[in-house]
């Protein structure tokens, strides 16, 4: 699985920059991480109506402001946040040619089951994620016109599936069997397909929410 690239117009030095800053100390609880913000404008960008920055900005300082040392730093980070959606938002684009990759330093562990650790990028990421697809779920239900049960909504299903599977462990496990906990061998099973699908998982979500009236490979 490819992960950790540079996006066009947003560095590794950018990646670095944002990460320190959204991880200080004077940030409000409940901000997001770097990788967590990854996730979140990826579930924000592939959404199938555009979502202003006016109503998901907020959200990445859990709705209390980035607490930045004086406007000037608010308004250069502010930027970089945008200037890292607008990166992310062209991988989205590009999908019908190719799979969108994870951003600068958000790589997948090497053992799939090690990217369920609270920490590992990966894991970040998928939190991000699945906290994005919730606060817009509204907005792919009101354009998902495939009936519940059917074999469209399964395969949707199990593209969210993958995209949040490294959420954490627990979630996982419920995956396998929602009422007793599953041996560790399955979830290590389902940990190893999901991060080999999870290039062409990023793709199916770019297609179904920005480019829904073309086919999902190029």
């Amino acid at each position: 699985m490819n992960g950790g690239q540079q996006l066009a117009g947003f560095s590794p030095a950018d990646a670095e920059r944002l990460a320190a800053f959204l991880a200080a100390a004077a940030r409000p609880a409940g901000t997001l991480t770097y990788a967590e913000l990854a996730g979140f404008l990826f579930a924000v960008a592939t959404a199938p109506e555009l979502v202003r920055p006016s109503e998901w900005m907020p959200l990445v300082f859990n709705d209390q402001g980035s607490r930045a040392a004086d406007e000037a730093e608010a308004q250069a980070m502010l930027g970089l946040i945008m200037q890292f959606y607008n990166a992310v938002n062209r991988e989205i684009l590009e999908a019908p040619r190719k799979p969108p990759v994870l951003p600068p330093g958000i790589a997948a562990l090497p053992q799939a089951i090690a990217n369920f650790a609270a920490d590992a990028p990966l894991a970040q990421w998928c939190r991000g994620f699945m906290a994005g697809y919730d606060w817009l779920q509204d907005v792919w239900q009101a354009h998902d016109a495939a009936p519940e049960g059917s074999q469209a909504d399964e395969e949707f299903g199990a593209v969210l599936v993958t995209l949040g599977l490294f959420a954490s462990r627990e979630f996982a496990e419920a995956i396998i069997d929602e009422h007793r906990k599953p041996p560790a061998a399955q979830v290590r099973r389902l940990a190893t397909a999901a991060l080999a699908d999870f290039p062409e998982a990023m793709r199916d979500l770019a297609m179904r929410g920005r480019h829904p009236s073309r086919p999902n490979r190029p």
